[in-house]
Formats: structure tokens, sequence, C-alpha cells
């Protein structure tokens, strides 16, 4: 059996022992042998080992956890953008007063603030490896204004001077998009006057 012992010295290890019993020619007992083994230097290799694949299966986790926070986010700016867009459309053209326009202002708030909650999920998925690849820096950008848009980047006007020939890059297309649109609606937001 595997178990912990203690040394003459009183330092502890891992130990297997294994126990023979000798008998004398008539089958009596002559006498018990035993031999303890020490394998503390395997079953630290079996601990570290079953920690690694602890954190393996946690990371695999997150990272099925992150895909379906993408997906879910992706369907969620989808829709949050097309009751934007509409909402943002239709409110110009009412009285500011009139109760269509104040019901519309509610739309957008609750849609403003259903996109901070699916970055808020995306934030909480990404504790996971970043997803590295080649990216296109203008792509990212211009993706994430169309989404901005019809929400915070509605009250002002945005020009866009992008260098055309940029290089790829490598580098998670969610976590640069999330810190693009957070300097938009941060900037947004420190314009007091809008």
């Amino acid at each position: 059996s595997e178990r912990r012992y203690i040394r003459a010295d009183g330092t502890d290890f891992w130990g297997h022992f294994s126990g023979k019993r000798l008998n004398n020619a008539d089958g009596s007992l002559n006498a018990l042998v035993g031999v303890i083994t020490d394998i503390t230097e395997r079953k630290v290799s079996e601990e570290e080992n079953a920690r690694l694949q602890a954190e393996l299966q946690q990371v695999q986790h997150l990272e099925n956890l992150g895909s379906l926070a993408g997906g879910v986010a992706h369907d969620m700016n989808n829709v949050l953008g097309a009751i934007l867009g509409l909402a943002s459309a239709n409110i110009q053209s009412l009285p500011a007063n009139s109760p269509s326009h104040r019901t519309l202002g509610t739309i957008i708030k609750a849609a403003e603030r259903g996109a901070k909650m699916v970055r808020s999920l995306l934030n909480l998925a990404r504790r996971s490896p970043a997803e590295e690849r080649e990216l296109n820096l203008n792509e990212i950008i211009h993706e994430n204004v169309q989404l901005l848009e019809k929400s915070a980047l509605s009250r002002v006007r945005l020009v866009m001077d992008l260098e055309e020939d940029l290089r790829p890059m490598r580098g998670d297309a969610g976590a640069l998009g999330n810190t693009f649109m957070n300097l938009c609606v941060n900037s947004v937001d420190a314009m007091a006057d809008f």
C-alpha cells in the first residue's frame, strides 16, 4: 500500500509497503519481512501531472466559453445594431418632448446598456489565452465603427484617416476591437457639450 511514512530523522516521505510471510517447513510462521520503498519522486510527479491536467481542462473550458461568448456577442451586436439604427433614425424625426421621442430614447439607452453587457461578457471570457492571428487593422476599425455609429458615435462626427497599405499584424482581434471601442466611447463621454 502507498502512504506517507516518517523517517528516523523526522522527515516524511511517500512510501510503498510490501510484505512477505516466511514460514517454517511445518507451515508455522518464521518471520514477517516488510520493505518500504521511497516513491516520493513518483508521487510528486503524479501530483504535478494531475495539477497540469486540471489546468489544461480549465484552459479548454475557458476557450469553449470564449468561443460561445464570441458567437453570442456577434449575434447580439447585430441585433443591438439594428435596434439602435432604427431607433436613432426615427428619433431625429420626432419632436423632442413627444412620448414617442422619450420611448425611442429609452430604447436607445437600453440597447447601449445591452452592448456594454456584451462587452463585459467578452471581457470575462477573454481570461482565456488570446486568439492571436494575422489581422488587418483597418478592417477591425471599420467593423467597430459600424457598430459604434448607431450608438456612441451618433452624437459626434468621426473622421477616419487610415493608411491604406498597412502591413498585416499579429494580434487578438477581439481585444483590439474592444480597446478601440472603449477609446471611442470614453472620448465621446469626455465631450461634455454633447
